[in-house]
């Protein structure tokens, strides 16, 4: 993975330097910049993912043409949420009035920056643009889950596990592939309509930590090193500013 982020930067910046003109046409605005609300999809390989948490989302991007910038992008999002399962074991040979009930109370947070080129190409009032970022993202997450049982419909519960499993804050490189559509009001503020992001990152190094009483004790080890893979979508909506516009 850290080998992969490094070809794609060392990629990023010859399709950034060779794309320069000696006489590029000067830009419509030399800086852009946004800001808005976002949603991610943040899928932990070897977790329970899949969630879809929402979050902030800035980007500035300098332009050196019409066509070519450099974009630095920031993205934090957050959640916390709590879930409730209820049903009735059916592969053991219980009684019928066997039920299980589990709940799971989760934390999760995941900041990203990257940076890199970004293409832009104008029709009218609509911008359509893409870029290849990369950098850096930090994560966390703090999950207690606590399985009951009764054996008496649901009359009477007893613990059945109780543990907390958490990937302490780290960091690893990312990789963010993604496109947007704006539509400009006026020459300097517009809507960024959606924008729409691949992130690749991995959490190097996190310490998940299985801690309490499930039903078989002996196939849970503390303090177990982990790598985290992520694929994750990011789609986000907000303002665009441009300065400088002619």
């Amino acid at each position: 993975m850290r080998k992969h982020c490094v070809q794609l930067i060392v990629l990023a910046v010859l399709v950034f330097s060779f794309s320069v003109p000696t006489h590029a046409q000067d830009a419509a605005s030399k800086v852009d910049v946004f800001g808005g609300f976002s949603f991610l999809n943040n899928n932990y390989t070897g977790w329970n993912g899949g969630y879809t948490i929402k979050g902030y989302h800035f980007s500035g991007t300098y332009n050196l043409t019409n066509h070519l910038g450099f974009m630095a992008d920031i993205s934090g999002h957050s959640n916390t949420s709590d879930e409730l399962s209820l049903y009735t074991d059916t592969t053991c040979a219980c009684p019928g009035n066997y039920m299980q009930k589990r709940t799971l109370h989760l934390e999760q947070n995941l900041k990203t920056f990257a940076f890199g080129p970004s293409f832009t190409t104008e029709a009218g009032k609509m911008r359509l643009s893409a870029h290849v970022l990369a950098g850096f993202s930090r994560g966390e997450v703090k999950s207690h889950s606590v399985g009951q049982e009764s054996w008496d419909s649901g009359t009477t519960w007893s613990n059945w596990y109780d543990y907390t499993n958490n990937i302490a804050p780290n960091t690893g490189l990312a990789v963010v592939l993604g496109g947007s559509a704006d539509y400009m009001f006026k020459p300097k503020f517009g809507w960024r309509i959606l924008q729409v992001d691949y992130m690749r990152s991995v959490l190097q190094g996190c310490d998940s930590q299985a801690v309490g009483t499930p039903s078989n004790p002996s196939t849970w080890t503390p303090g177990v090193g982990c790598d985290y893979a992520m694929n994750n979508v990011r789609l986000s909506t907000g303002i665009v500013f441009r300065f400088g516009a002619k």
